[in-house]
């Protein structure tokens, strides 16, 4: 074989395996758009446009606000999911479909605690097609891999962001709270992404290339670029089968904080390798009445193993306590300075952070019925008195007379148990109309009198 024909032949290889490799890449580059595209047609025509409004209080006063948001048909009859933060105070709301259609739809229910809420649609009059979105599992997510954001950021419908999963369970700490007061975040992991999730993305879904809904767009981080969280679908298919077979979402309590043992068990005694640490009992709790203290490393829980070496482990550990029939008898078993130990302990239902609230227009503010998580949050153990929510400041002389979050135990020497004592006294001085009110409240635990002079839609100066 000659010399030039040796050289001839590389160069032909050469070529071919450029051509190749050209062809390769292009049917690489091809195949992700073309999936984008089938993933976009197969969950676009579910979108919705939501437009609720919702009841909220303001310096002692009921209003409503709109807002908006995004959601996803999960039905053929007709239910959305969405945010909690979205609507889950919404009193009505409008869905605009993705054919444009405006139909009405009314809230189902809402949990705080994984920020969801259904909606559903009055299909009554309706006569187009209903398209569903299919709910995937969001445990098969992988760091890496492509997703879809779908929604209205900024109110501009049908939006559409790529991106990846940065990571399939981020644990953002603590809980947060919502703008209602409620909690967030303490039942589940979040699945971050590089996705765009902006103001109006909310409650859209997190769809991956096979055209499933792994997840529901709920934040992203101010500021910050590429950074987005979704709740994973597994969590979204468990609360919202709940929510619409019962409305809301019932969970047990005992009472205590858990922390991960990484770069703790160091400091404890024994083997404390597996478990999650105790670092806080709530007085009266089921944990606190059978024993448990904070230090306490619970190993089991109703004889299912428990273990959080990290802060991405904790929330798991939550929901299978929460998950448990309220007021069940349960086994708890935990270590004590190394030493095994068990207790058996009744649950308690976990109860909502906001209270029933109610506006008192006469009297210038609102007032919430206090729930065991406000009086932990405020450091109070007794269960009288009702909490003010909101002061207009028009009905007192001074500012500091009443302030939000003082307690209110009397009003005129007439002792107030709950938010219902609250209302029966309101009518009773609303019919009588006194020029002033004495209220003996709380504030930190310590008792301060606040004067009040009421403004009546008819005052009557010589009333006392």
């Amino acid at each position: 074989m000659s010399k030039g024909f040796r050289i001839r032949r590389i160069l032909s290889a050469a070529v071919l395996l450029l051509i190749g490799t050209v062809a390769f890449r292009s049917h690489a580059e091809e195949l992700p758009q073309e999936r984008i595209y089938q993933a976009r047609d197969r969950v676009f025509p579910a979108l919705v446009h939501v437009q609720p409004i919702s009841e909220v209080f303001e310096r002692g006063k009921k209003t409503k606000q709109t807002a908006v948001g995004s959601g996803v048909i999960i039905s053929d009859d007709g239910y959305v999911v969405t945010n909690y933060h979205v609507a889950g105070n919404a009193v009505k709301a409008i869905c605009t479909l993705a054919s444009r259609d405006r139909i009405p739809a009314t809230l189902v229910g809402g949990d705080a605690p994984t920020d969801l809420a259904v909606l559903k649609l009055d299909l009554s009059e309706y006569k187009g097609k209903i398209h569903v979105a299919e709910l995937g599992d969001s445990s098969k997510l992988q760091t890496g891999q492509f997703v879809l954001a779908m929604g209205s950021p900024l109110s501009l419908s049908r939006s559409l962001s790529e991106g990846i999963i940065s990571c399939p369970d981020r644990y953002l700490g603590s809980e947060m709270t919502l703008e209602d007061g409620e909690k967030t975040g303490g039942f589940n992991t979040w699945i971050q992404t590089t996705a765009a999730i902006n103001f109006g993305n909310s409650g859209g879904p997190l769809v991956d290339l096979e055209g499933e809904v792994v997840g529901i767009n709920t934040r992203t981080v101010v500021g910050a670029d590429g950074l987005g969280f979704s709740i994973p679908s597994n969590v979204v298919r468990d609360i919202t089968t709940q929510i619409i077979k019962k409305g809301a979402v019932s969970r047990s309590w005992i009472g205590v904080d858990l922390q991960p043992l990484q770069d703790l068990d160091m400091l404890l005694k024994g083997d404390s390798k597996k478990g999650a640490l105790v670092s806080n009992v709530e007085p009266s709790s089921p944990a606190d009445r059978a024993g448990i203290v904070a230090g306490d490393v619970i190993t089991k829980i109703n004889g299912t193993p428990v273990d959080a070496r990290f802060d991405e482990e904790i929330p798991p550990i939550r929901r299978l306590i929460s998950e448990i029939p309220v007021d069940s008898t349960i086994e708890v078993d935990y270590l004590r300075s190394g030493t095994p130990a068990s207790v058996s302990l009744v649950t308690r239902r976990r109860g909502k952070t906001r209270g029933k609230e109610k506006e008192f227009a006469d009297w210038g503010l609102s007032a919430q019925s206090l729930t065991l998580p406000k009086l932990l949050e405020l450091n109070r153990t007794k269960r009288d008195g009702v909490l003010i929510s909101g002061v207009s400041g028009v009905t007192t002389k001074e500012r500091t007379d009443l302030v939000k979050d003082d307690i209110v135990v009397e009003v005129q020497g007439e002792r107030i148990a709950n938010i219902d004592d609250f209302d029966k006294v309101y009518k009773k001085y609303k019919k009588t109309k006194p020029n002033r009110l004495v209220f003996k409240t709380e504030r930190n635990n310590v008792v301060h009198f606040a004067v009040l002079y009421p403004k009546y839609d008819e005052p009557d100066p010589g009333s006392q």
